[in-house]
């Protein structure tokens, strides 16, 4: 972690002279099994590592057991950005920013469901479960000249899975999913490669706050119970 927000083309100039000698030090820190305790509190810090981090690395959003079927979708974040996971009606995942192209409007009222469609509820701009512009209400008054298929929902330039859980990398830039993992695929074989037709996640996730950063938190703060299927 602390490499990766030491790179400059990360940080940029938003890094200031305080934070970069505490993440220098932090080499030496690590040598000798501690961390400085602000590594979990600095608001400084946790803006680096929302850039530096959510915004380049492989984030897990959801399994591929809770969007079964086409139009099936669950709401989820990286960092503080909502994002829509969704089976589109041809059967591919994508992960969609969940914001209007238009004013920027929310567009997901409900932490998942299935739709064919995704609709604005500030001026009704449309959007197909792939993503795609549809519906533009007033198009030919006060859009003239509009190219829809240029104001379709943004969508992540990575989406990938493995052995179920489906990761999304906000940076077309970043290695492969299988590159990131590497050697830990070893301990996902191991949890999730139980039951030859895969796992399932069984209920709904539950929800609750912690006062605590996201290095300590999201072990506690969203928990799904995900269970093999049933083997024959």
């Amino acid at each position: 972690m602390a490499l990766a927000l030491q790179d400059q083309s990360q940080a940029g100039s938003d890094m200031t002279e305080r934070v970069r000698l505490l993440l220098q030090g932090m080499e030496d820190d690590l040598e000798r099994g501690v961390l400085p305790l602000t590594i979990y509190n600095n608001p400084e810090i946790h803006r680096l590592e929302l850039r530096g981090i959510f915004a380049r690395s492989w984030i897990f959003v959801a399994h591929e057991s809770e969007i079964p079927s086409p139009g099936d979708y669950v709401q989820r974040y990286i960092g503080h950005d909502p994002w829509i996971v969704v089976r589109g009606d041809d059967g591919q995942v994508r992960v969609l920013f969940d914001s209007c192209r238009h004013r920027g409007t929310q567009l997901c009222r409900a932490d998942r469901g299935n739709a064919s469609q995704f609709m604005c509820p500030y001026h009704g701009w449309t959007y197909k479960n792939t993503g795609a512009l549809t519906g533009v209400p007033n198009r030919a008054h006060a859009y003239q000249g509009l190219d829809e298929t240029e104001w379709g929902l943004l969508q992540a330039p990575q989406v990938d899975s493995y052995r179920g859980l489906i990761f999304t990398c906000l940076d077309p830039l970043t290695q492969p999913l299988l590159d990131h993992l590497g050697d830990f695929r070893w301990y996902l074989d191991i949890h999730l490669g139980l039951c030859p037709s895969g796992m399932e996640v069984v209920g709904v996730p539950h929800r609750w706050k912690v006062d605590a950063d996201w290095k300590s938190g999201p072990r506690t703060s969203r928990a799904t119970a995900i269970t093999p299927r049933l083997c024959t």
